[in-house]
């Protein structure tokens, strides 16, 4: 298919006002993709872009229905390429990887170092196997590495046994030494553990792990990025955000540590997230501790870094979505955070079950996407609609809405989104994903304006 065609392919499956999408960018086409070859239709669930790769743009889609993997990508020209894998039966290409049915809520997450992407499931036919990771190359869908027994890091007995669905993953470098001496961690959030894996794509590789004074307490996600900007030596070290809370949102708090704290418990056995992150020790004390809102049991559900306000310092959006809420915390560049609540329209639901961020304008600041899959559309129950923010005078406003223009029930566009990055053009490409459908929208001057035609 041409690209005109392609383009005009978009106008009549996309779901967005053209003149609300103009708003935010000019010279915008959308194309619904659907699944990847190799697979059949899927609820897509999850999705995510690596730091690295060798082609133009890639993304890699997890689906649920058919427990498979799909990877995503556009030429130069705007071509689609995309194939996909069953990643529990295994087909030659991706390999099996003895995952159980996957449950509604998958961590994946991108290294921002390489071309890797990791799915963290259960194994067992009945999900009663270990915890797993597996890492695959985003370009093929090759399976690079598997990091499995993350059940029993205490060395017995402890609530931390049996299989637990893991609620978070994040690739990190928390070498502190200069760039091409760096290793790259897996993190985990597990029940009420955070699991840490040094230097993951090696053999042998070491597991630490820290977990919650009582089986109360949820390690709901973890997340990566540089805040410590006074480390100048450490030119890839990153810190660790964690977000616990409990079944009750009684006291939701958000962490933000030197990951290498995990391991320096672990070998003193001083193991519960208190002593990981002890306050007056060199080794474990915290950057920060953040107050998050209390009451709501589903705060930290989803989290993303990024710069909202385009001052180089990484900000927080972190995400209610039973409650339809979402708090931006914006730093002020001395990891003093100021708390915003980023308003939901007024048909949302499930704002915020996903959350993504990128600059999708070209202007300083990351947009924030937050999906609402739950939302109706005209009679259309649960069809599903993202909202796209900007960042000015300290308040979030939105600048694009979107849902697909022929939305039907049950549609659940915005389960997943992810904004990644399109080398051909020097900007980016938003993804959304539903049941059985993906939508691309592209910011390009590539092509001729066909929207009229």
């Amino acid at each position: 298919m041409n690209a005109s065609k392609l383009a005009l392919l978009g106008l009549v499956l996309g779901g967005c006002s053209w003149s609300a999408f103009d708003d935010l960018a000019d010279e915008t086409w959308v194309d619904s993709a659907g699944a990847a070859e190799g697979v059949s239709p899927n609820q897509f669930i999850a999705a995510v872009t690596p730091g690295d790769s060798d082609l133009n743009s890639v993304f890699v889609v997890l689906g649920k229905t058919t427990d498979s993997v799909g990877s995503y990508s556009y030429t130069a020209q705007g071509e689609l390429q995309a194939i996909g894998v069953d990643i529990r039966g295994g087909d030659g290409s991706g390999g099996g990887t003895q995952f159980g049915p996957l449950p509604s809520v998958v961590p994946v997450a991108g290294d921002p170092y390489s071309n890797n992407v990791g799915v963290a499931a259960i194994t067992g036919a009945a999900n009663d196997g270990d915890t797993k990771v597996v890492s695959f190359s985003a370009d093929n869908i090759d399976m690079i590495a598997a990091q499995n027994d993350f059940n029993d890091v205490t060395g017995g007995g402890s609530p931390l046994d049996g299989p637990i669905q893991a609620t978070a993953l994040a690739y990190a470098r928390t070498d502190d030494v200069a760039a091409e001496l760096a290793t790259t961690d897996i993190v985990l959030a597990r029940g009420n553990q955070i699991a840490f894996v040094s230097d993951y794509d090696a053999t042998n590789t070491p597991l630490s792990s820290c977990y919650g004074g009582t089986d109360a307490d949820v390690v709901m996600t973890v997340a990566a990025g540089r805040f410590d900007l006074t480390d100048l030596e450490a030119a890839n070290d990153d810190e660790l955000v964690a977000v616990v809370n409990d079944a009750s949102g009684t006291a939701p708090e958000i962490v933000i540590f030197d990951g290498r704290a995990i391991p320096a418990a672990w070998a003193a056995n001083l193991m519960t997230l208190d002593t990981c992150w002890l306050d007056g020790d060199p080794d474990r004390t915290p950057l920060v501790r953040i107050a998050g809102p209390s009451g709501q049991a589903s705060f930290g559900a989803q989290m993303v870094v990024a710069d909202f306000d385009g001052d180089d310092d990484l900000d927080l959006a972190i995400s209610a979505p039973d409650d339809d809420l979402v708090f931006a915390y914006i730093n002020d560049g001395a990891l003093g955070f100021t708390e915003l609540e980023v308003g939901a329209p007024l048909d949302a639901s499930g704002f915020g079950s996903s959350l993504a961020a990128g600059d999708l304008d070209g202007m300083p600041g990351d947009e924030l996407v937050v999906g609402s899959p739950r939302s109706n559309v005209g009679d259309a129950s649960n069809a599903g609609k993202v909202a796209v923010y900007t960042f000015s005078n300290d308040d979030f406003a939105v600048a694009m809405s979107l849902h697909d223009a022929n939305a039907e029930s049950e549609q659940q566009y915005g389960t997943s989104i992810a904004v990644v990055p399109w080398a051909a053009t020097g900007t980016k490409i938003l993804m959304v994903g539903g049941d059985e459908e993906i939508y691309t929208y592209f910011r390009t001057t590539i092509y001729d304006d066909v929207r009229a035609q």
